[in-house]
């Protein structure tokens, strides 16, 4: 039997094995807690459980030289340095894209070798390497090309920078075709005839193992014995925020790069800053601390201002500026694109919402396998967000599109199941599109106005059918229940050992039933402040955001009278050196409500 929730959602303990969770305590050494949170983590083989424990770089990096063309783009980037031929380095819009840049830049830099960086403007230019652009960095006299986020399908493009004289080296890690295109290497664990297992790397982390297996190859043709060689370990804060911030698995080496990049960052806080870009804007951000967490929801929004909004070119130049009231200026640009990002999402989401629900009015909304929204009114930098939004919303994989001058262009966010990055592939080899790629849970494309009634209808082929399989019932697991007592300070501590938590790795959801609300607050108008007691009479404070933008005030105050469950996260609140856990709320049941999903699915 399973809860129905007030967001209509089904509610499912997770199973375990109880003979598993106690092995894992008697030879981990771990709490109960930990070792039944464990046994949850997808994929987690039990030998693998003291590197998820303690991820560190020396135990889990590998040999960079395994990666396909590796050696190739080593030896390519070694007579650029030799010969001092003019490097450039070309990279996507986003913080993969940013990092990945800086990554190299900054690498180089610090081995005294100069290169340039180029970031397209998204509506200008559009994704990846352009034809334009390969003649432009051309002319001002590169010789050798490295696109980093990007690259693997850049075929005319890449034509073109080899017509123009420039040797490529393509450091990517989205999902690529049979063939490859005009270049020395392809780096990417993604390539159809990859065999590596790090296929869950973003464009960062490919860039840094690239770096690794260059300082080794310098380190043997005696290039350090004049010159201090590099500290590589400085450059794992921005491999660890490409990697939260593309959203890639925290799993195996991923881990490593997070957890080290974030004690990176804490001994620059004590000491002198590694990266001055990284410090501006934890100033301007107001951060006193530094998880995942500062990457997903400060750091990363306002460098991806500036490719959505902004100057595409922000980014990269805030994370290799190293005078710091430059640094200083872009990072409170940024900070300022984000405010006005929000506000145009604001816009747009509610938008969509409004067409959507009207379209619910007349259609049945549980025989749509899909969404598919798209306006000349919304912001072709902000239509990746909005996916997001109306993904988690509805539950459905989301196209959203920009309506331009004789063609559409979109991004998407997909479900757990849907794999979109190999959809939009199929859609290129049919012809259906001019330019389209991505991973598993995200991509973009564009599309002529005479084929997007052609697309939809391939993408209802496609995954339309499957979707709705994977969607008929709102599934929503949690680790196991708790008492309201049994929530501390030192509960949260225990569930802090499993970080960094992200995709892959999520923080754990808990119910915890029987409980009323004894005092509630409304905030900014949509979120909901309450304190939670039970029947024992234990009390603990909770936080619901954005609680009422699926209840009603009249709801709400019905809520009040009813003993209920939360499914909920255990978080932290610290306020003037004082440390309290608090509830962070997910969803509402009224307690006994148990059905199963035949009834509303």
């Amino acid at each position: 039997m399973y809860t129905f929730s007030l967001l209509k959602n089904f509610w499912i303990e997770e199973e375990h094995s109880r003979e598993t969770v106690n092995r894992i305590i008697n030879e981990n050494k771990t709490s109960y807690i930990i070792a039944r949170l464990l046994y949850l983590v997808p994929n987690l083989e039990f030998d693998d459980v003291p590197d998820f424990l303690n991820p560190k770089m020396k135990n889990l990096m590998p040999n960079p030289n395994h990666l396909l063309d590796m050696p190739k783009a080593v030896e390519r980037i070694y007579t650029a340095i030799e010969k001092k031929e003019k490097i450039t380095i070309f990279g996507d819009y986003d913080v993969d894209g940013a990092t990945s840049c800086a990554v190299i830049h900054n690498y180089l830099k610090s081995i005294g070798v100069e290169s340039e960086i180029y970031i397209p403007d998204r509506v200008r230019e559009g994704y990846g390497p352009n034809i334009e652009a390969m003649k432009t960095i051309a002319a001002n006299g590169t010789k050798l090309l490295i696109t980093v986020d990007c690259g693997t399908v850049a075929f005319e493009p890449l034509e073109e920078a080899h017509a123009q004289g420039m040797d490529a080296i393509v450091i990517d890690h989205h999902l690529g075709v049979k063939e490859v295109p005009k270049s020395i290497a392809i780096i990417n664990p993604n390539r159809l005839d990859e065999t590596t297992p790090l296929k869950y790397l973003c464009g960062a982390g490919v860039s840094f193992l690239m770096v690794v297996a260059l300082n080794a190859f310098l380190r043997e043709k005696n290039f350090f014995t004049e010159r201090k060689e590099p500290n590589l370990l400085e450059l794992l804060p921005l491999v660890a925020l490409g990697t939260v911030c593309d959203v890639m698995n925290l799993v195996s080496l991923n881990r490593a790069f997070v957890t080290t990049g974030l004690q990176v960052l804490e001994s620059w806080s004590k000491s002198t800053w590694g990266n001055v870009g990284l410090k501006a804007l934890k100033e301007v951000c107001g951060i006193e601390s530094f998880d995942e967490q500062t990457f997903g929801f400060a750091f990363g929004p306002c460098i991806n201002a500036g490719g959505r909004i902004g100057l595409a070119s922000l980014g990269a130049r805030l994370l290799t500026e190293t005078n710091h009231e430059k640094a200083f200026s872009i990072a409170q640009k940024l900070h300022e694109l984000n405010i006005e990002r929000r506000a145009i999402e604001k816009q747009m989401k509610e938008e969509a919402i409004f067409e959507l629900e009207q379209k619910a009015e007349t259609t049945d909304f549980s025989s749509i396998g899909f969404i598919f929204i798209g306006s000349e009114k919304y912001h072709q930098g902000v239509i990746g967000i909005l996916a997001s939004r109306l993904k988690d919303k509805y539950n459905k994989p989301a196209f959203v599109f920009s309506q331009l001058n004789g063609y559409i262009k979109a991004s998407a966010r997909s479900i757990i199941g849907i794999d979109l990055g190999a959809t939009i592939n199929k859609a290129v080899k049919k012809g259906l599109l001019i330019a389209g790629g991505g991973h598993a849970m995200a991509g973009g494309f564009s599309c002529v106005n005479e084929k997007v009634a052609e697309l939809k209808q391939f993408f209802e082929e496609e995954i339309s059918q499957k979707a709705m399989e994977l969607t008929k019932i709102r599934l929503q697991t949690f680790a196991c229940e708790l008492s309201l007592s049994a929530v501390n300070l030192e509960l949260y501590e225990e569930i802090q050992k499993l970080k960094p938590f992200g995709q892959g790795n999520p923080r754990p959801l808990f119910v915890i039933r029987g409980v009323e609300i004894v005092f509630s607050q409304k905030r900014a108008q949509i979120h909901l402040a309450a304190t939670f007691m039970d029947e024992s009479g234990a009390t603990l404070k909770g936080m619901f955001f954005s609680f009422f933008e699926h209840c009603s005030d009249m709801d709400f105050k019905n809520l009040e009278k009813e003993r209920l469950d939360v499914l909920c996260e255990i978080s932290l609140n610290e306020w003037n050196g004082r440390k309290t856990v608090e509830l962070m709320l997910k969803d509402i049941a009224i307690s006994g409500n148990i059905s199963t999903p035949s009834l509303y699915g």
